[in-house]
């Protein structure tokens, strides 16, 4: 991997989770909103999911989620494979950097010249799609050889 990508936006509009008092708490660094992975596959709406640099046991883990359940309850997870697998993106002219959180996620770009849909089922898009990990908390465009 290579690049480290700067203008990825990473909107939590409408998030119920209050994102800076999660970073403060847990010494943690918000990341993006994305899916999460259950045993019947990606959920259809996303939740934060937050990179730590030095997890504290018993957690082992640097990724971690946070969402509340329809009776109120903040519930934290794992969040590791909401961020390990190759992500789709698509850049517009000004250099924002967009991509699909869940299935059926069209989103667009600030200007509104660049929409991408799709999640991690499938791509559509008004450009040509690049493929970005993230890596270390960071979004970092991939190279051919990364692509798995």
């Amino acid at each position: 991997m290579s690049d480290i990508l700067t203008t990825v936006n990473v909107s939590y509009d409408s998030c119920a989770i209050n994102i800076p008092a999660v970073e403060k708490k847990y010494d943690a660094s918000y990341v993006g909103m994305f899916a999460l992975k259950t045993k019947d596959g990606w959920t259809d709406w996303a939740a934060p999911i937050f990179w730590v640099a030095n997890p504290k046991a018993p957690y082992t883990n640097h990724y971690f989620a946070m969402y509340v359940i329809s009776s109120g309850k903040l519930m934290i997870t794992d969040g590791t494979s909401s961020v390990d697998h190759v992500i789709v993106a698509v850049e517009d002219d000004n250099g924002e950097i967009i991509y699909s959180r869940y299935q059926h996620d069209c989103r667009y770009t600030t200007d509104g010249s660049a929409w991408i849909d799709g999640g991690c089922y499938y791509t559509r898009s008004n450009r040509p799609a690049f493929t970005m990990r993230v890596q270390d908390g960071k979004f970092v465009r991939c190279v051919p050889e990364d692509v798995s």
